[in-house]
């Protein structure tokens, strides 16, 4: 069951699979709650980036084994549900972002989209490893992006409610 809706002028959206129950917020984390006790989350995961566009959280696998997520930088996160640990990252668009991922509940396959009018359909490789050797770097650039949003928030906050921001002074009229 998908819900997705907007509160507090935070997008997020959520999917529940029997007793668990996995959300996705615009701040760049995953949380992962157990429904007879939802009192504080029981995961966190963590290394995409959330903040451009609503993304769509999944779990996916037989018995939920990963928790899914796609991403601004155009990547596809996959998360072993109980250890946090990204055990696939994929890219899902070149130039783009990853907003929705579903999985097909009878046989391995999983569909991406995101800003584009296409639908990428994705099947496991058994033949190949998880290729993570640039993940560090592609966590490090989303945090950056965090960074980097959260300043430019922080200025267009502070020139709405007219306490200036460091580019006060930037642009006059003459």
């Amino acid at each position: 069951r998908l819900v997705s809706f907007k509160q507090s002028k935070q997008w997020y959206q959520r999917r529940v699979r029997g007793s668990a129950l996995v959300t996705s917020y615009n701040n760049n984390n995953i949380y992962l709650y157990d429904t007879h006790d939802a009192s504080h989350y029981k995961r966190k995961y963590t290394g995409h980036h959330n903040s451009d566009t609503v993304k769509g959280v999944n779990f996916y696998g037989m018995r939920s084994e990963y928790v899914m997520s796609g991403s601004d930088c155009g990547h596809i996160f996959l998360w072993d549900t109980a250890t946090e640990n990204i055990v696939q990252c994929l890219v899902g668009e070149e130039d783009g972002i990853v907003n929705v991922l579903e999985f097909n509940p009878f046989i391995p396959m999983l569909a991406s989209s995101g800003l584009e009018s296409c639908v990428k359909l994705w099947t496991p490789n058994m033949e190949d490893e998880a290729d993570l050797s640039d993940l560090n770097e592609i966590i490090e650039k989303n945090r950056s992006r965090d960074s980097l949003s959260r300043d430019v928030l922080t200025i267009f906050v502070s020139r709405l409610n007219g306490t200036g921001g460091e580019f006060q002074n930037e642009c006059r009229q003459s």
